[in-house]
This record gives structure tokens, C-alpha cells and sequence, in this order.
């Protein structure tokens, strides 16, 4: 398995697997925010996300074969350094946090910010009408049933993820 994550991560599973008798096969990399590396033939991109105060969280872009995902988990509103950078990508799909229902909360996302960002994103292009947009990372705490949230994104277009769903994109 390759793991491509920010240096605390990094530090974190070196010191686990030293004192281990586990052995970590695979690749071990270290990413910055706004870096790309390639593992496997598929261009990794990392943004700074909004997560946390003792480290730099981050999440994805991911590229291969002319197909382009963004995948934002464990992040609060984007910065307009991330918005900027963004404007460099059409995306095939699209899959984020909606962890804070109608609650708000500095580390994830909620169903407004959600809306907003799916909003910001056709406004500039980033993605088109028929680009899935899909939710994930959802708190049993703060949000609607499944049916009632997935009644309300419909109307936004967006879909709700729930554990075992597959989707192509």
C-alpha cells in the first residue's frame, strides 16, 4: 500500500512501525499543500484543508487517464488560496464532507457550506451540470435521517453517500 500524507502522518506511522514487528510495505511519501507527486500513474494533488490547529490537514485532488476527482474530507470552509488554485481544474466528480448537518463547526463542512461550495464551483466552471457531486462523512449527530437528507441535496443536485454505495465516475 502507498500512503502519500503530510509530515505528521508521516512521523506518526514511522515511529509505529519502527517499534513494531509489523513491517510497512510500500511507499511512504510526504506531500505540501498545492504539491502534485504521481503514484501509480495517477497525479496526486494536495490542498491545505481546514481541520485542525497542530497540524496541516489536507485533502485531494486526484488525476489518471483524462479523469479528475476532488476528494475534501475532514475540512471547514476552503480558503481563497484553494479557490484560486482550483480554477486550474474541471472535475469529473466531486465527493466532500458534510459532516455538521445545520450545525456549524471550524474542522467540516454543513449543508449550507456544502450548497455554497457546489455553487462556487458552477460559477467557475469547475464543474458541469451533470459532474456527481456527492456528500460523505456524515454525522449521525447533527444531520437529518438519510431520507430527508438525501431529499434535501436532491434538490441541490448533490448525492448522499451511505456505506456500501458505488458510483462511477
Amino acid at each position: 500500500m502507498n500512503i502519500i500524507c503530510n509530515q505528521k502522518v508521516h512521523d506518526l506511522i514511522r515511529r509505529k512501525y519502527k517499534d513494531s514487528t509489523l513491517n510497512l510495505s510500500g511507499d511512504l511519501r510526504v506531500i505540501e499543500p498545492f504539491e502534485t507527486i504521481v503514484s501509480h500513474g495517477t497525479e496526486v494533488t494536495a490542498l491545505p484543508a481546514v481541520h485542525m490547529a497542530d497540524e496541516q490537514a489536507l485533502f485531494y485532488i486526484l488525476r489518471k487517464k483524462g479523469t479528475t476527482i476532488l476528494l475534501a474530507f475532514d475540512t471547514g470552509k476552503w480558503d481563497e488560496r484553494v479557490w484560486d488554485f482550483l480554477r486550474n481544474f474541471s472535475f469529473n466528480g466531486v465527493v466532500v464532507d458534510e459532516t455538521m448537518g445545520n450545525r456549524s463547526y471550524h474542522g467540516h463542512l454543513n449543508i449550507s457550506e456544502v450548497c455554497y461550495i457546489k455553487e462556487r464551483m458552477a460559477e467557475q466552471g469547475l464543474i458541469g451540470g451533470i459532474t456527481p457531486f456527492i456528500v460523505t462523512h456524515i454525522s449521525h449527530n447533527s444531520n437529518p435521517v438519510f431520507s430527508k437528507l438525501k431529499k434535501l441535496f436532491a434538490a441541490e443536485g448533490i448525492q448522499v453517500a451511505y456505506d456500501g454505495w458505488q458510483v462511477s465516475i
